[in-house]
């Protein structure tokens, strides 16, 4: 094998597991935050239904800001939505940056509960710890790689 190309993988394959050991602290701090959150985080807005449009997604809107809408894409509560969302009806209403409903009060009585799937942030972590580990002790049990040398070699 040529000497010259092995040096060059084995450099790269180095210094690009301290791009994966990024990824994967990244994919901790980002899970982490998330399984932290709570609905207490996220802005509140009450007001009356003024409009409703339901066409893919199910869209609400206010009569304290007319312009904006809040919707919520899960099919599954369409029905019920449809039943006691309607307009006229007092919400209290708790939604992200996007204007997604993350709950829905109608009138005090939980329409749209508050789910964060906990599931998927955990399967993140668990990613993230396992690239980040697993490159880490390739770069501690490999320092000659970052030469371009391979451990038969010495």
């Amino acid at each position: 094998m040529n000497k010259t190309s092995t040096s060059v993988f084995l450099k790269t394959s180095y210094y690009r597991s301290l791009g994966f050991i990024l990824a994967g602290v990244l994919m901790i701090i980002y899970s982490l935050n998330n399984l932290k959150k709570s609905i207490e985080d996220y802005p509140i807005i009450k007001g009356q239904i003024k409009d409703i449009f339901n066409y893919d997604d199910y869209n609400i809107k206010l009569n304290t800001k007319p312009k904006t809408w809040y919707s919520i894409s899960y099919r599954e509560y369409f029905p019920v939505l449809a039943e006691k969302a309607v307009e006229g009806k007092k919400v209290t209403i708790r939604y992200d940056q996007s204007n997604r409903i993350e709950q829905l009060k109608v009138e005090g009585e939980i329409i749209y509960p508050y789910s964060k799937s906990s599931w998927l942030w955990i399967v993140l972590l668990v990613s993230g710890t396992a690239l980040a580990a697993g490159h880490f002790i390739y770069i501690i049990k490999y320092p000659k790689h970052a030469e371009g040398k391979d451990d038969k070699e010495l």
